[in-house]
């Protein structure tokens, strides 16, 4: 705000803003605002009145950033000025990533959970979530529709993640060959394009069955009845699932 404290009118009246580095010019309340040199001609202010504008700017980058700004007229060319200091701090997302179970059969579905807290200061925009999920599953569904599925990465955006807020992804997959398999959750944002990262590891193993089978007795005579009991045993490392039993 620029005040007339003097003792007569103020005339011609310039204020002079350069947006500084680090800041990037989104808008100002005075469409007389010249971005592209800093400077407002206000023209007239009288004594005793004030005239207050706003200049809205966009952080590009961290650190301890200063906005200058100084003011002049024809009754003084001695500019009066003032500053303000802003520290712009690199927000940061937390993401984890667990999975359902540590342990699957093969052709078995498991489910990994992503949630993407936002516990830094400000706002985040688009934020970017990306999972790629390993050669050894297979894509099923998940709780949030991605946005692109590409190479077996499935990629989720955004638009808007507040402070304090977080946002949880459930992806099903199912498993197509044994191993330890590895799946990566990344995150990044406008205003960090450095990813921070989560994963989770499941190991598929084969499942073994075996069966057993007997009668009741070992002998009986014609048009006796005779009881077959049949026995399947799970000897693997994980649940079978599906299970038929053919006599």
């Amino acid at each position: 705000a620029s005040t007339n404290n003097g003792i007569s009118n103020a005339t011609n009246v310039i204020v002079e803003d350069i947006i500084p580095d680090g800041f990037k010019f989104v808008k100002s309340s005075d469409d007389a605002y010249d971005n592209a040199t800093g400077l407002l001609k206000i023209g007239s202010i009288n004594v005793g009145e004030s005239y207050e504008f706003t200049i809205t700017m966009e952080a590009v980058s961290k650190g301890t950033l200063t906005n200058h700004v100084s003011v002049t007229c024809n009754e003084n060319s001695t500019a009066a000025s003032d500053d303000a200091t802003v520290d712009v701090a690199a927000l940061v997302l937390d993401v984890t990533k667990t999975a359902s179970e540590m342990t699957i059969g093969n052709n078995s579905e498991v489910t990994f959970t992503i949630v993407v807290n936002n516990t830094a200061k400000g706002t985040a925009t688009e934020v970017v979530v990306s999972d790629a999920i390993p050669e050894g599953f297979e894509f099923v569904s998940a709780n949030v529709d991605p946005d692109e599925i590409k190479d077996n990465t499935c990629t989720w955006i955004i638009p808007t993640l507040a402070n304090g807020t977080a946002q949880t992804i459930e992806v099903k997959v199912r498993s197509k060959e044994t191993g330890v398999w590895t799946n990566v959750a990344n995150v990044t944002c406008k205003q960090n394009p450095e990813a921070v990262s989560d994963d989770a590891s499941v190991e598929v193993v084969p499942v073994k069955l075996i069966i057993a089978k007997e009668a009741n007795k070992d002998i009986v005579g014609n048009n006796t009845s005779v009881i077959f009991i049949i026995a399947v045993e799970n000897v693997g490392a994980a649940d079978a699932t599906g299970v038929v039993i053919t006599d």
